[in-house]
């Protein structure tokens, strides 16, 4: 119990003194060192923030989630707008081939499926568009594909294992 509480109270000292972090609407229980974080934030971004800060506390076995994405109504831009911008990002800045990924925007909710050849592709393209103005959250469907051998100069694979 006693612990609890100190995790609890380190918890929302955390979320008080992050600089890019609206916590004024979250509310911090902690059970047998598990956090539950209830409320809104305005963005995306600030959500993953909290969540972030509540996994690092010393004492935290588990996070539950419950902050929700509020925006108001000059700031939600359309799922239309939310989508032309992230398909934007794969045409301008991601490092994913655009073609092999599709993305559908449903009440903010950003949805990406397909393929791309590399983990850190996913992780990039992922993060781009969780930070775009009015995305409430996004699911990944993206599989990394698996890459074939590096050749030799001669043609033959080279086997990591082999090379050792």
């Amino acid at each position: 119990m006693t612990q609890d509480i100190s995790i609890r109270d380190h918890v929302q000292a955390a979320l008080e003194h992050e600089p890019g972090l609206d916590a004024t609407a979250i509310a911090v229980n902690v059970r047998a060192g598990v956090v539950t974080l209830c409320g809104h934030v305005p963005t995306y971004p600030q959500k993953l923030a909290a969540e972030a800060l509540a996994r690092r506390a010393q004492g935290v076995r588990a996070v539950a989630d419950d902050i929700r994405v509020q925006l108001t109504e000059a700031d939600r831009p359309g799922d239309d707008q939310i989508a032309e911008r992230a398909a934007n990002l794969l045409e301008w800045t991601v490092t994913a081939p655009a073609a092999d990924v599709a993305v559908t925007v449903e009440d903010g909710w950003v949805t990406l499926q397909g393929s791309v050849g590399w983990t850190f592709q996913k992780d990039e393209l992922r993060r781009s568009v969780e930070r775009l103005r009015g995305v409430r959250g996004v699911t990944d469907r993206l599989d990394v594909r698996s890459h074939p051998s590096r050749s030799t100069p001669g043609g033959d694979a080279i086997d990591a294992l082999s090379v050792i």
